[in-house]
């Protein structure tokens, strides 16, 4: 991340401190504005730059926070995942893991997961509607709702 930085000088006060103004703009365009009442100790520019300086470790270490969880799911609670399923729908899909061991095999990762990942159902309800217990639409639109 790249930050530009200006300031100005204000007219002295009466207290004789002077406002200044910087203005930081990361390469991204976004703006960070700074006012402060300089008392003529330290210098406006070093002050500047060394907040230029903080800007840029901050917005750094959100963009490598960012990258982390680039990828990442929060699973689903099991029970909110099935109640996207119509009641007729989850009879219909305990009824075909009867004779079915790919549809048995989906309800046991479910069972034994700590929850369900919107990559992973993908998958099983696909399948769902490749024998014909749900619609391919409707298995889209449970996905969607994920």
């Amino acid at each position: 991340m790249q930050i530009t930085s200006t300031y100005t000088v204000g007219e002295p006060q009466a207290d004789g401190r002077c406002y200044v103004k910087e203005v930081h703009t990361s390469d991204d365009g976004r703006v960070f504005p700074y006012e402060y009442l300089w008392d003529g100790v330290l210098l406006p520019q070093l002050v500047m730059e060394e907040r230029a300086k903080l800007i840029d470790a901050e917005l750094l270490a959100r963009e490598v926070a960012r990258l982390a969880v680039v990828g990442t799911e929060v699973p689903w609670k099991k029970y909110d995942f099935l109640n996207l399923f119509t009641s007729i729908e989850r009879v219909a899909i305990r009824g075909a893991a009867e004779t079915d061991d790919y549809v048995l095999d989906f309800i046991e990762m479910m069972k034994d997961s700590g929850g369900v990942y919107k990559s992973l159902a993908r998958q099983g309800l696909l399948y769902l509607a490749h024998i014909g217990v749900l619609t391919f639409d409707r298995a889209e639109s449970i996905w969607e709702r994920m």
